[in-house]
């Protein structure tokens, strides 16, 4: 009896390691979409403040012509 118990154990713990295989390959898999994601993220965030400072840069730019003009 008491090696029927031991036989049922040791494939609970074996099941178990196999699962925590699973749960580790998903995590890294996760963790992979999340870099993935942030990278895209930051990209898209560069871009944008980029082409923001550019109008920016123009919209200034005009006022301060508008101005000399103003002040000739």
């Amino acid at each position: 009896m008491k090696k029927v118990f031991l036989s049922f154990a040791f494939l609970a713990i074996l099941s178990l390691a196999s699962c925590k295989e699973e749960t580790k390959d998903k995590v890294e898999e996760a963790t992979e979409a999340v870099a993935t994601d942030i990278e895209t993220a930051t990209e898209n965030a560069v871009e944008a403040i980029d082409s923001t400072a550019q109008k920016v840069g123009e919209e200034v730019k005009e006022e301060v012509e508008y101005m000399d003009e103003r002040v000739d």
